[in-house]
């Protein structure tokens, strides 16, 4: 877990866990349980759209709080790059805005792929199902190889970088909302779980989306070409 981390888990009881952004929006690097892994793309992807939209309409735009039923959600943007602190209802908010001001300030200059992704937690699964649940999100199950087992994978980077990508090419035309459900209609057509680190199915997921919203933005040809290149530098 990267330093920065730490010092927010260390600054104030009931931090379920953080995640940052790079300026174009790009999740670079987390620390939450991984019951709530799952949704994070979906999570800051929403949090940067609606934050370019502010600072479309209000230029002195730097942090939103969303309060739900069991938690807060605390988004910041910097110079260099964006926090989000995710926390229980019990946290004072209070002393949540004077922790992410400091961590997003030491953010700045920092070398963002220096960043660890998704460090270690040692949060309990119960508060982090509550802030799932304040959030209106679904959690997807993940499934565990047997011992015998050793599929090949790509790296969790990789794949979170290799969504984004995509899912930002579809929000450009269509927002958040249908990038993202795009992006499930694409892992559930070809039978394989939103995580999945498989290279198969990620091809397999590339190709659905390249006969269908990606030929609609980009045509034919481009999509395919789009979805060629991804493949051959994520190695699919």
């Amino acid at each position: 877990m990267t330093k920065i981390f730490d010092d927010i888990r260390s600054s104030m009881p009931g931090v379920v866990g953080s995640f940052i952004l790079d300026s174009s929006g790009e999740l670079v690097a987390s620390d939450v349980p991984p019951l709530f892994a799952g949704e994070l793309e979906s999570l800051a992807s929403n949090l940067y759209y609606l934050s370019e939209v502010a600072k479309d309409s209000k230029s002195s735009f730097t942090k939103m709080m969303i309060n739900g039923t069991s938690g807060h959600i605390a988004y910041i943007v910097g110079g260099d790059a964006s926090l989000g602190i995710v926390t229980s209802k019990s946290c004072d908010t209070g002393l949540l805005e004077l922790v992410e001001t400091k961590a997003v300030a030491a953010l700045d200059g920092m070398d963002l792929s220096a960043l660890s992704m998704h460090g270690d937690t040692n949060i309990e699964i119960t508060a982090a199902a509550e802030v799932v649940a304040a959030t209106d999100t679904g959690v997807v199950a993940t499934t565990t190889p047997s011992a015998t087992e050793e599929p090949k994978t790509i790296k969790e980077e990789s794949r979170l970088l290799l969504c984004s990508g995509v899912k930002k090419k579809i929000r450009l035309m269509y927002g958040p909302k249908v990038a993202e459900s795009k992006m499930i209609e694409a892992f559930e057509a070809i039978g394989a779980e939103r995580q999945s680190n498989n290279p198969a199915e990620l091809g397999a997921m590339l190709d659905h989306l390249a006969g269908g919203i990606l030929k609609k933005l980009m045509g034919s040809e481009k999509a395919k070409e789009f979805v060629a290149k991804l493949k051959q530098e994520y190695e699919l």
